[in-house]
């Protein structure tokens, strides 16, 4: 009787932990796995299933079962991190990696775990709760791919923040190296200045009132004028100014792309002599 009294007391406590998992699972949206490192034995709780899209009787009871869904271009790494964590007995470990769906796909996911170890200091269990962080990651990449393409781009391009000072265009926060050959200014001498610094005696007034309107409207805008060098050399620009908003529909920033157009201007188009005797 005995025996049954406390088989029943640890499948209760067992339960009791599966929900207190569970509970975790709904407030963080973890997956939350238990991994008794001797035996070879895991546990995972709902989210393997609600996150990752596996059926109960999908999922495996040994780590082998979660290394194999491991992307192949990043489970070598991840296990060696991962045991020579273990054997050195570190408490708290901590790794991204692609971990693969029911469906195929697979979704980049941040790993943590703690180690719990016996009176010997021997580690017996590892305790993790999985992160996805796909949105996160693409939105890295996505990033990444902006930066190439701005750095890169032939057009000079600047970025200013949303709001500005009376009368003038917002400060600058990124210029790309496009701008600095056109201009003459290097990054760090002109970041958290105002365009308006560009404005010279022959620069169009008329054009920049038309500017400052449609930044003060929240709408995109294209002007062409004279603007000047840090040489204080004129050169024609076309300049343009479109409005970011974020998910609150507020501006974040502006965008400026900026195209020196001195030849274009300065070139007078040749006449029609085709009819001429």
């Amino acid at each position: 009787m005995t025996v049954f009294k406390k088989l029943k007391e640890t499948n209760e406590e067992i339960k009791e932990s599966n929900e207190k998992y569970d509970i975790v699972a709904k407030a963080t949206s973890d997956t939350i796995w238990d991994w008794k490192i001797q035996e070879d034995s895991i546990n995972w709780n709902k989210g393997i299933e609600g996150v990752f899209g596996y059926n109960p009787n999908e999922v495996g009871k040994t780590s082998k079962w979660w290394f194999d869904k491991i992307h192949p271009e990043d489970s070598i790494r991840m296990s060696i991190k991962l045991y020579s964590f273990i054997e050195q007995k570190t408490e708290k470990w901590q790794d991204q990696y692609r971990f693969r769906c029911a469906d195929g796909s697979y979704k980049y996911v941040l790993d943590r775990g703690f180690l719990l170890k016996d009176e010997n200091g021997r580690a017996i269990r590892m305790i993790g709760a999985i992160q996805d962080i796909t949105k996160q990651k693409e939105e890295e990449q996505r990033l990444k791919l902006l930066e190439t393409v701005i750095t890169q781009s032939k057009d000079s391009i600047l970025i200013t923040e949303a709001n500005s000072q009376a009368r003038k265009i917002p400060r600058i926060v990124y210029v790309n190296p496009a701008f600095s050959q056109m201009s003459g200014y290097l990054s760090n001498e002109i970041v958290g200045k105002s365009p308006n610094i560009f404005k010279g005696p022959k620069s169009d007034s008329e054009e920049l009132k038309k500017l400052l309107r449609a930044i003060k409207n929240e709408e995109e805008c294209l002007i062409e004028t004279i603007s000047y060098t840090k040489q204080k050399e004129e050169y024609w620009v076309r300049f343009s100014m479109i409005p970011i908003f974020n998910n609150e529909g507020s501006i974040s920033h502006w965008i400026s792309i900026q195209r020196d157009i001195t030849e274009e201007k300065s070139s007078k188009p040749k006449k029609n002599t085709l009819f001429e005797n």
